[in-house]
Order: structure tokens, then C-alpha cells, then sequence
């Protein structure tokens, strides 16, 4: 737990980041380094920052008329780093929006609404107890291999002075 964990927040509505932003830091039992954005094209200049995860909002075109949805800057995303989380929050409630971020890559669709930043939170530390599982079962393996290597090893040498000692 001791590893920071990058997270973007895109929303075109300032509050609702803020909120999100401050939810998430006194909340999570992670340490977190949240960065906001007012827009998915802002977003996607940052990638190089190399966030976990990304909150992204559906509807993108609050403030600047002809911004990029949420659906078209999560398939960019997922396009140059497939390997970011991405939480799609919308206010739309149809079955069809959902489903639609979810078959572009999204890991989970949040409605936003009275229960949006605990579900949110939820979803993040979900994902972050994922990927502390799979380094720890990674680390395990190789510490598995190691010790296979090492009883390789140890096994050679053994037939090794069994066979000068014939």
C-alpha cells in the first residue's frame, strides 16, 4: 500500500471533480496523486503521466462546444494505453449507453447520482486490490521460479560429485 496511484478525473463540471477528487483522497485506504480535467483532449495530452485509472465523464461538451465525448476519447484512450482502467460516470441511466462503454473498453459504468461518489470509490479500490493481487502473485511466481532454478542447480551438483566420486 504503499505505491501512489495515478488517477485522472475528466468532467466538464468543476464541482463535480472537486467533490469526486476530495471523495476519493479521504476515502480510499490507497495513496493516491488524483490530476482533474476539464476536457478528454486535456486528458490525452497527460497520458505520458501513466495514470491506473481514469474517471471519465460520458458528456464532455459542458464548456466547449465540439469537445470530444466520453465514448470517443475512451476509445482513443484505450487505443494508446490498453491497459488503463477507464470508469465511465454519466447521468444517463439507458441500458444501451452503458452497455456501449463497456464493449469499448470501459471496466465499469457509474450513473451519477446520490450514491455516484461511493460507487465510484468502490470501484477504484476494487481495481486497485485487483492489481495489488496480480503483483503479488506475480511476485510469487518468480519467487518460484528462482527457487526451481536453485534446486536445478543444487540437484546438478549433487549428481555431479556423485558421479566423481565413482
Amino acid at each position: 500500500m504503499d505505491q501512489t496511484h495515478r488517477i485522472f478525473l475528466v468532467d466538464d463540471d468543476t464541482k463535480h471533480l472537486l467533490l469526486l477528487k476530495d471523495f476519493l483522497e479521504r476515502h480510499s485506504p490507497y495513496r493516491l496523486d488524483v490530476k482533474l480535467f476539464s476536457s478528454g483532449e486535456n486528458c490525452l495530452d497527460k497520458l505520458d503521466e501513466q495514470p491506473e485509472i481514469v474517471v471519465l465523464d460520458y458528456h464532455l461538451d459542458g464548456i466547449r462546444p465540439g469537445a470530444s465525448n466520453g465514448l470517443d476519447i475512451l476509445k482513443e484512450l484505450k487505443r494508446r494505453k490498453p491497459a488503463t482502467e477507464v470508469i465511465m460516470m454519466s447521468s444517463q441511466d439507458q441500458l444501451q449507453v452503458g452497455l456501449n462503454t463497456l464493449e469499448f473498453g470501459a471496466t465499469d459504468y457509474v450513473i451519477k447520482g446520490e450514491t455516484a461518489l461511493l460507487r465510484a470509490e468502490l470501484v477504484v479500490r476494487r481495481i486497485l486490490e485487483r492489481k495489488a493481487a496480480e503483483r503479488f502473485r506475480q511476485a510469487q511466481t518468480l519467487q518460484l521460479r528462482w527457487l526451481y532454478a536453485a534446486l536445478v542447480v543444487f540437484g546438478l551438483v549433487i549428481i555431479g560429485f556423485a558421479v566423481f566420486a565413482i
